[in-house]
């Protein structure tokens, strides 16, 4: 799995290895924190940390830094986009519990080009960076050859207005698993934009 070709100007650019430490950040900043425990659970006795920094240096996973685009002024990555073409065919639902909802709903969503994962560090954001990450997003889908995108997102995020603005509207829901995890939302929604 790797990004389609796309032409990138300062400050973005394609992620690498060295950037898996704040890939990892921004996997869980807009995962609300539900990668760390899915992360935690998947290392047993191992540092779930270093558990998601495998994953993403790794070539495979659909979190790997190959399917990522950075922010970096310079000073290293501020923000990060992760997105990928959905599989074609339903894929297994496997454990854990709070991820099967995600995984459902990624399911309705075949064939779309997937925005993963987008953040920013907390003193990057309110720059429109995610507007500019967004508009990245749309380039990749059209380079993919994939007639739409999606996203997941929980229904009380206030990125919702952002996503709305792009054209995506809620095409399913399903209730949120929530476990150890604290959140005051009540659904996960995907949203497509066709």
């Amino acid at each position: 799995m790797s990004l389609p070709p796309i032409s990138l100007d300062a400050p973005f650019r394609l992620a690498t290895q060295d950037d898996a430490p704040a890939l990892v950040d921004f996997v869980d900043y807009a995962g609300l924190g539900v990668p760390m425990l899915v992360w935690r659970e998947m290392a047993g006795e191992g540092d779930p940390r270093a558990y998601g920094l495998g994953l993403i240096r790794g070539e495979h996973a659909p979190i790997s830094f190959r399917n990522a685009i950075v922010v970096d002024r310079g000073q290293g990555p501020i923000a990060g986009l992760i997105s990928f073409r959905r599989p074609l065919a339903p894929q297994p639902i496997t454990p854990p519990a709070i991820t099967v909802p995600v995984q459902e709903l990624g399911n309705c969503g075949l064939g779309a080009w997937n925005i993963a994962y987008m953040a920013a560090y907390p003193e990057h954001r309110g720059q429109g960076l995610g507007t500019e990450l967004m508009l990245l997003a749309e380039r990749l889908r059209q380079a993919s050859g994939a007639n739409r995108s999606s996203l997941l997102v929980v229904d009380t995020n206030r990125a919702r207005r952002l996503y709305e603005r792009f054209g995506y509207r809620e095409a399913a829901r399903r209730p949120m698993v929530t476990g150890n995890w604290r959140n005051p939302g009540k659904d996960w929604l995907l949203l497509i934009r066709d």
